[in-house]
């Protein structure tokens, strides 16, 4: 059994065409629990038009913004073997569930995390391509503590994760950041495929991180940083202070490396020269910009 877990707010263009093809999915059994991050459009309405009884809706007066309203899902969530993040906008193909299930299954027995490709698309622009994530290469700690992670809809993860997923009290970025960084703050199975099991809606809320011309790319990236001071060096000191019981101590000493960058200049220009945090140019520039001013 697969829990799917969908936060929704404000989707009523979209998710129609999400639920047909969630629901479309062959030869395994799932429900869908969404948590309505009380929506002002009709979007509840059409949810609830679906009559199908493996939806479970919970509405909710109080918007949440989505890192929260996700991590309030994983702790309504009814139990089931496999968890899968879902998002508003997309499309699944039909063949998703299994697909991960089916790679997940070789490892019933300890924390497993899978992760597939997407196939991304645009209804207005000239968007149409199969995303080359590159996990074997840039899946690692290091970057996901400073800047990389895959989107929380192409992850699906087993009940060991999930038990092991702290949800209260958190200063974090993303519901995805969080699970990915749990999973490797627990030594869990990471499994990647680049194979594409979903469509990546690009739509005028999400082409962030998108974008070609790199001079832009700097532009986002720096009043990002500016505007979200030590975001990330705040998930990391979250991620250390809730598992540092678990952490190894390879694990404890790349986190504290961020941790602990402002304390001393020196530790500023080590953090900014180790190419494990690290990668492309325009990445690199703003990387270190960030962490020799110190809002990294």
């Amino acid at each position: 059994m697969v829990n799917i877990l969908l936060s929704t707010y404000n989707g009523e263009k979209y998710i129609s065409e999400l639920l047909r093809s969630v629901l479309n999915q062959k030869d395994i059994d799932f429900i869908i629990t969404i948590r309505d991050d009380a929506s002002t459009d009709k979007t509840v309405d059409i949810i609830e038009s679906f009559k199908d009884d493996r939806i479970r809706l919970i509405k909710s007066d109080t918007n949440l913004g989505a890192c929260k309203s996700f991590l309030r899902l994983l702790e309504l969530a009814e139990p089931a073997d496999y968890y899968a993040y879902c998002d508003q906008d997309d499309i699944w193909y039909s063949y998703k569930l299994k697909k991960s299930v089916m790679a997940l299954n070789k490892n019933d027995k300890e924390a497993a995390l899978f992760i597939s490709g997407c196939d991304v698309f645009s209804d207005k622009k000239n968007y149409n391509y199969k995303r080359n994530l590159d996990f074997d290469n840039k899946l690692k700690l290091e970057t996901t503590l400073s800047y990389r992670c895959p989107s929380a809809c192409l992850m699906v993860f087993n009940k060991e994760l999930k038990d092991k997923i702290k949800t209260k009290n958190l200063d974090i970025r993303m519901h995805d950041f969080w699970t990915l960084l749990v999973a490797f703050a627990v030594e869990a199975k990471i499994i990647t495929r680049d194979e594409s099991l979903i469509k990546y809606r690009i739509h005028e809320n999400n082409a962030v991180g998108l974008e070609n011309n790199y001079l832009k790319k700097i532009d986002r990236l720096i009043k990002n940083t500016i505007r979200n001071k030590n975001e990330r060096q705040r998930q990391a000191i979250c991620l250390y202070d809730n598992y540092r019981d678990v952490l190894s101590k390879e694990n404890k000493r790349k986190i504290e490396k961020i941790v602990n960058y402002k304390i001393k200049f020196k530790n500023r220009l080590n953090l900014m020269f180790d190419k494990n945090y690290s990668d492309g140019v325009y990445i690199k520039f703003v990387f270190a910009l960030s962490v020799l001013f110190g809002v990294f």
